[in-house]
């Protein structure tokens, strides 16, 4: 019943992160028809990928005045999250009241309506740069307190856009990050 669904998925341009290689696929390994349902489901991410972009969203304090200077959060999801899921996380009172948060989503699709982040990931890197041009032109930002933090997978993203001085911040937030290469 898996391999029809998936299948019936596939039809409706649906993908699933379809990968032989997890272990929670093994008892799929053996039937007919698997490999090229995970080689229609690679397909069908690869070209979401290729049309999928870094897409971020601003909130401003509480009070916001355009002609003063805030500290930056720059907030990423973790592994298997979207940017509505993320925007319930990082919202603590001080937050909402000192800081203008940019609550980023990765580019990277795991399945149709996840996405997650890769370290090292050029694309990503490129991506996140243009994000923070964008809103270093557009609001005044305190040089003092530009930071980044991450969940999980956003979190080892944080890192590595940190300590290789992708972007410019003075301090990284990791929660319950993986271990970076």
């Amino acid at each position: 019943k898996c391999l029809e669904t998936w299948k019936y998925g596939h039809g409706k341009r649906f993908f699933y992160l379809i990968d032989p290689r997890f272990p929670q696929f093994e008892p799929f390994l053996k039937l007919p028809n698997f490999g090229a349902i995970a080689e229609k489901d690679k397909e069908l991410r690869k070209a979401a990928l290729d049309q999928s972009k870094v897409i971020f969203e601003v909130a401003t304090p509480a009070g916001y005045d355009p002609s003063k200077q805030y500290p930056l959060l720059l907030a990423l999801h973790g592994g298997g999250s979207t940017l509505e899921k993320l925007k319930t996380h990082w919202i603590s009172p001080r937050l909402r009241q000192e800081f203008i948060i940019v609550y980023v989503q990765s580019y990277l699709h795991y399945d149709l309506k996840t996405f997650g982040w890769a370290g090292f990931d050029p694309r990503a890197r490129d991506e996140i740069k243009r994000c923070f041009q964008e809103v270093t032109d557009r609001y005044l930002i305190d040089e003092r307190c530009k930071i980044i933090g991450g969940i999980s997978a956003g979190g080892v993203a944080a890192l590595d856009f940190a300590i290789h001085d992708i972007i410019p911040v003075t301090g990284v937030l990791g929660v319950c990050p993986g271990k970076p290469r």
